[in-house]
């Protein structure tokens, strides 16, 4: 079998207060946000949801995209997270994974240290 890359790294950085969080938006990522929140996000996120989305998208995304490089973190700690000042900026690094994970693989730019995408 051929040996596949992961399309989807690395992850678009998340910080905050001081800590990071690498986002990956990838099929375990939707299946885990589409779990959470009851809706189809491939097929079912109008433009007015990415616009003004919900706190329930914005903070199952989160989540859901952390949880690669970070298996143990749970919704609930995403919830508390989320705040009235930082929604914001944390739905716009889950935007910037999700065009990144969308992305072909051989469109994925090589991580300059290692040469691999």
């Amino acid at each position: 079998m051929k040996n596949l890359k992961n399309p989807v790294s690395p992850a678009v950085v998340l910080e905050l207060d001081g800590e990071e969080f690498p986002l990956r938006f990838d099929l375990e990522s939707i299946s885990d946000a589409e779990d959470a929140t009851g809706l189809a996000l491939i097929s079912g996120m109008r433009q007015n949801d990415v616009n003004a989305p919900r706190m329930s998208i914005v903070r199952a995304l989160f989540w859901a995209c952390a949880r690669a490089h970070r298996p143990t973190f749970t919704l609930g700690e995403a919830k508390a997270l989320v705040t009235q000042w930082n929604w914001g900026e944390i739905w716009t690094k889950v935007l910037e994974a999700w065009v990144e994970g969308m992305k072909k693989p051989s469109k994925i730019a090589a991580d300059p240290q290692t040469g691999q995408s």
